[in-house]
């Protein structure tokens, strides 16, 4: 059995058996890899922080007979932050699934660094999430080849999206580029749907 390292975002965590989980990774080439980690569910399992959605670590994988394990891990940031506003975590959970999708288009390691800035805007209190989610998802089709950058926001960094309360069509402009997602790849973004609540 080979070891090998990774660095990787938990995108989707699944119960997997009654002490494990399946996780779904974004590694840093931008590829979505399948690991299980095994016995995270018990009290006492240490590497609990390593099975939840948003960690960012590096995880060390035993590979064997065609599937990953996850055998060690070692946060790298904590991105758990995203969870504890409503509006945060819907968006940041659009682009973990806006980066599933996408994987699959071959965008390379740029996708891993274009979340990692959409995340450390959103982290940052006064930005707003929706104005986040929606750089992130045009700079992503942009990069897979689906689109070209919309002029209007084709000058904006994650450095100058607006404020929070600064814009009133911040949400409207996230919502615009999900269907341009949804249109362009034939999927449905499941995560919209608590911004229609």
């Amino acid at each position: 059995m080979q070891n090998k390292n990774i660095k990787a975002i938990v995108v989707k965590s699944t119960d997997y058996k009654e002490f494990d989980k399946f996780l779904k990774l974004l590694t840093e080439d931008g590829e979505i890899l399948s690991a299980a980690i095994k016995g995270v569910k018990k009290p006492t399992a240490r590497l609990k922080f390593a099975a939840q959605v948003f960690s960012f670590c590096e995880y060390n994988l035993a590979c064997g007979k065609g599937m990953f394990n996850v055998i060690g891990a070692k946060q790298i940031e904590s991105l758990f932050a995203l969870a504890y506003d409503p509006d945060t975590y819907s968006a940041s959970s659009i682009c973990l699934e806006t980066s599933d999708y996408l994987s699959k288009a071959q965008v390379g390691e740029r996708l891993f660094t274009e979340i990692l800035k959409c995340y450390n805007a959103m982290l940052h209190k006064d930005k707003c999430p929706f104005a986040a989610a929606t750089m992130f998802i045009y700079c992503s089709l942009t990069l897979g080849g689906y689109i070209e950058m919309p002029l209007a926001i084709k000058n904006y960094t994650y450095d100058n999206i607006p404020l929070k309360g600064e814009s009133t069509t911040s949400l409207k402009a996230l919502q615009h580029a999900i269907k341009i997602l949804e249109e362009k790849l034939a999927v449905i973004v499941y995560s919209k749907i608590t911004l229609y609540e």
